[in-house]
């Protein structure tokens, strides 16, 4: 299928807008647009329909081999699917309301919930652990639950191990070099162990970093950008929350203590404990390659971020320490 130029996007996109009645919050001028093939083209604004406003997101998609035709579809598939059942379970979701699939440019409109990120790669000094674990338990539970009647062959299916494995590969040198030869053996030999999991599986966000969680205000906490969404092992979501809250520890162990009760069988729970050992390892992996990116000279960088690139690395491998010690204890 034939891509879209930037000018042939350009006036897709007018045309777009227009077709769905939308208003841009912000004046977009598309004449001067130059878009990269990288580029997420988002646009947030009002859309009146008989009458009705409704403040709605419209993505489109970009042309270029990053971001395929065959991926944007499958991910905004998988996004509309979990958004629709969390929407059903009356849990805050961005319903999806139209799509065009069948020719460049292919795009989403969802309903727009109003809200900000909890934090980026740690939590806000504001955001409260207490009501943010309390969110965490809930939403979870609710996840298990949609999960019993789901569709499972819409969702993303992985061979877990096979894509840790690849992905600490990718990073071996930016581990080795800022946290040592030691901590590299380690690493490797966690998520080198045989791993099958059949005890602990449901709907997994897979990246439910504090970025995409956001704050509501009176609507709540909600979780947004499902395209990666999985089915797979749970301990995936509690120790990616778990570590990002690094500069948090009291609040990391209320996280290790709230997903191993949920854990109803001893097979669940060692299967949770060895899930929980290997996403953290993969986990603290991306932290050395994060730390690497802004630790490198840049004249434009903002110092707030190599700042805390500094402090994130030596607490998340402190923690991580911690965790096998707390791990092994409670198996």
């Amino acid at each position: 299928m034939t891509e879209l130029n930037n000018q042939e996007l350009i006036r897709a996109i007018s045309t777009i807008l227009a077709d769905l009645h939308l208003k841009p919050t912000e004046e977009l001028h598309f004449s001067n647009w130059q878009i990269k093939p990288w580029q997420k083209i988002l646009i947030a604004g009002k859309q009146t329909e008989e009458g009705k406003t409704r403040m709605v997101r419209l993505k489109i998609r970009t042309p270029g081999e990053v971001n395929p035709r065959q991926r944007f579809i499958r991910s905004e598939s998988v996004a509309r699917y979990i958004n629709d059942r969390l929407a059903e379970a009356g849990l805050p979701a961005q319903k999806t309301l139209q799509t065009n699939f069948d020719s460049p440019p292919e795009w989403i409109l969802r309903l727009d919930l109003k809200g900000t990120s909890v934090g980026k790669h740690s939590f806000k000094p504001e955001i409260d652990s207490t009501q943010l674990l309390e969110f965490i338990v809930g939403w979870r539970r609710a996840l298990d639950q949609i999960s019993q009647k789901a569709d499972r062959t819409l969702l993303n299916h992985r061979d877990w191990q096979e894509q840790w494995s690849k992905e600490f590969d990718q990073r071996r040198k930016f581990v080795l070099q800022h946290l040592g030869q030691e901590m590299l053996d380690l690493l490797a030999q966690i998520l080198s162990q045989p791993l099958t999991v059949t005890q602990t599986n449901s709907i997994v966000h897979t990246d439910l970093a504090p970025a995409n969680i956001l704050d509501g205000g009176k609507n709540g906490l909600f979780v947004i950008d499902w395209g990666e969404a999985a089915w797979g092992p749970k301990a995936i979501d509690w120790m990616t929350i778990w570590l990002f809250a690094y500069d948090r520890p009291e609040f990391g162990q209320a996280i290790l203590k709230a997903m191993l009760n949920q854990c109803q069988t001893v097979a669940e729970k060692t299967e949770t404990i060895q899930v929980a050992k290997m996403i953290v390892a993969r986990l603290l992996s991306s932290f050395a390659e994060w730390y690497d990116y802004y630790c490198q000279p840049r004249s434009n960088e903002n110092p707030a971020n190599i700042a805390e690139a500094e402090k994130a690395l030596p607490l998340a491998r402190q923690r991580f320490v911690e965790l096998l010690q707390q791990l092994d204890e409670k198996n």
